[in-house]
């Protein structure tokens, strides 16, 4: 099972799905292509509601008007946990006041947008499920904002936000136009990222990355390829990577 299985399991008994623990796993599998059991490929719901509508009616076939419930539980929380985290790192929202029930509406605005595109004897267990969810909104929300994943993925993301902040501060400093900015920022992010660099030493690190970005000349006349390389050399350097 993987980790993001468990809310969907929690969110079933909550809204009191009568279905076993080997139907919910089979549901998940089948959505996330796991197993052989999607044939569609990996959340293939998110561009193919032809596809998707057809894969309801076989759970509806196999697992009942529940079965399609979960099916969509699935959906929904997924899309739920990518859109609360797109607003708790993005820059619209400073105080992240209300991050949570834009999320969720985008979330039950996908489900209805399935449900417009279904055929009418799935809308009728969708409009069931949605009037289920909409009764427990808040319990819904509070269990995918407090996991565990949320949070690391916030955390990572706001990391690498800062870390990419401070190089382009540093970059600022080599940059002889805005256009450079980018370039320079990219070549210290990649010196500093620990987990490619893997074995290697910093010093051994900091002269692949450095031949790779010096390479990067196309476009340049002579007098600016050298003004690059030496810029790259003297950034690694004061890095502490050469």
């Amino acid at each position: 099972m993987t980790p993001k299985w468990v809310y969907h399991r929690k969110v079933a008994k909550i809204l009191s799905l009568s279905l076993s623990n080997y139907q919910m796993r089979s549901i998940d599998s089948f959505l996330d292509g796991i197993g052989g059991g999607g044939l569609s490929g990996h959340d293939f719901w998110r561009e193919k509601i032809s596809s998707l509508d057809d894969t309801l009616a076989q759970i509806n076939t196999s697992y009942g008007a529940d079965g399609v419930k979960y099916a969509l539980i699935h959906v929904l929380l997924d899309t739920f946990k990518e859109e609360l985290i797109s607003e708790l790192t993005g820059e619209k929202y400073a105080d992240k006041e209300y991050a949570d029930k834009l999320a969720f509406f985008s979330a039950m605005f996908r489900l209805r947008f399935i449900r417009d595109h279904c055929a009418s004897e799935r809308r009728i267990i969708i409009n069931q499920l949605l009037s289920e969810i909409e009764s427990k909104e808040e319990e819904i929300i509070r269990i995918i904002r407090g996991s565990p994943e949320v949070k690391t993925q916030v955390g990572g993301i706001e990391r690498f936000k800062m870390g990419r902040k401070r190089a382009e501060e540093i970059a600022r400093k080599y940059a002889e136009s805005g256009f450079d900015i980018p370039f320079y920022a990219c070549f210290i992010l990649e010196l500093w990222n620990d987990k490619r660099r893997g074995n290697m030493t910093k010093k051994e690190w900091g002269e692949k990355i450095l031949a790779k970005y010096q390479s990067m000349t196309e476009g340049l006349n002579k007098e600016a390829a050298e003004r690059r390389r030496i810029n790259l050399t003297n950034i690694a350097r004061n890095l502490g990577y050469l």
